[in-house]
């Protein structure tokens, strides 16, 4: 009886957890895997937890990569890891998620959380501090694709918008939201203070999105856009960073145009286009502004 429980277990390892040499998995606590799940480690690979670790209907794939964690829950996810290091620490959560991440490192602080994204990584940096959660709340996976990008995060700070980043920075500061519904496109610098409240379905461009010149313009059609051809570099698209500061709120349905400053305790009422930069204590709405008087 006791041959043919061993015998079975084996047949489950290697179903379940392929490895190719040279190859860890370390385990440090409780370990709990659901049979659906599948983990695939390849060559140079380790994925080592301390605490407690939750595998649930997941499939992992490690290629010459580390994913390394202090009590971590991942459910009803996919994670591609290629050439890239993926640290977090205490109680971080991955539900619902599809992660391709290659050449780039992963950082979180504790209670990191990503739910319900599909996440595009390449050559790029996240470094996010305690708390920080990029989630969606409805059955549509939200999208953050960064290519050759810089982002970081501040402690305590909820992002629900979708991220298109390429050779930029993007900086999250602490206690600050954006809700769901809004898009955030950064080719060139976006910064983000803390205490920032951006309400649903604003639009932060910092850049034209396609050349001024016509010829630019014709080569991505001719190339293939928009069925997913890249850009043409022969053509430079504009670019200017945003800066949103301080206790700044930004009303629903705002388009948040590049090279703005938009200073400390200011508000952006809703449906707002803002093309200029907007002053301190300032209500700004259409393209008028007044400033605030507090009690």
């Amino acid at each position: 009886m006791m041959k043919n429980i061993i015998h079975y277990l084996k047949l489950l390892s290697w179903k379940y957890f392929p490895f190719l040499r040279p190859a860890q998995f370390k385990i440090g606590g409780k370990l709990k895997i659901s049979f659906q799940t599948k983990i695939f480690l390849g060559s140079n690979s380790i994925i080592d937890i301390s605490g407690n670790a939750d595998f649930t209907k997941s499939q992992i794939y490690l290629e010459q990569s580390i994913l390394k964690a202090h009590d971590i829950s991942i459910c009803n996810s996919e994670i591609k890891l290629y050439d890239t290091s993926f640290f977090v620490t205490e109680r971080a959560q991955i539900n619902y998620c599809l992660f391709n991440i290659s050449e780039s490192s992963v950082k979180g602080e504790e209670n990191f959380r990503i739910i319900a994204y599909n996440l595009r990584v390449d050559k790029s940096k996240i470094q996010v501090g305690s708390y920080f959660c990029i989630l969606r709340s409805n059955e549509q996976l939200g999208i953050i694709n960064l290519d050759h990008v810089h982002l970081k995060g501040g402690n305590n700070t909820r992002i629900q918008a979708d991220i298109n980043a390429v050779k930029a920075e993007l900086v999250f500061g602490s206690n600050s939201f954006v809700n769901k519904g809004s898009k955030i496109s950064c080719m060139n610098s976006i910064e983000i203070g803390d205490y920032v409240m951006i309400s649903y379905d604003c639009d932060i461009i910092d850049n034209n999105s396609h050349p001024l010149n016509y010829l630019g313009r014709r080569k991505e059609i001719d190339d293939g856009f928009p069925n997913g051809t890249k850009k043409s570099e022969n053509f430079e698209i504009l670019s200017a960073p945003i800066i949103i500061k301080n206790d700044v709120w930004i009303g629903m349905k705002c388009l948040i145009l590049k090279g703005v400053v938009i200073s400390e305790r200011s508000i952006v009422a809703a449906n707002t286009k803002v093309n200029k930069s907007i002053e301190s204590d300032t209500i700004y709405y259409g393209s008028r502004s007044k400033k605030l008087v507090y009690d």
